[in-house]
């Protein structure tokens, strides 16, 4: 079900494509939405971001943002 959630998001919303870059794109990604959608993964995935994972790399695009979000999920 997140699962869902996180693609439907990203995929159908932003119509964004997996690997396609959201930091570097015309969707006006600013460091305050970046923001907003770190906060909202939290709270929809009762995770936490540690600060090390708040990197370009992590952030990149939907599948880097996913894999993130699902190592912190099979952690639990």
């Amino acid at each position: 079900m997140h699962y869902l959630f996180f693609h439907q998001f990203f995929l159908t919303k932003m119509q964004v494509s997996i690997d396609e870059s959201i930091i570097k794109s015309d969707y006006e990604i600013d460091s305050i939405v970046i923001i907003e959608i770190l906060v909202a993964l939290e709270s929809e995935f009762d995770i936490e971001f540690a600060d090390g994972e708040l990197i370009p790399d992590t952030l990149e695009s939907v599948r880097s943002l996913t894999e993130t979000v699902f190592r912190h999920i099979d952690s639990k």
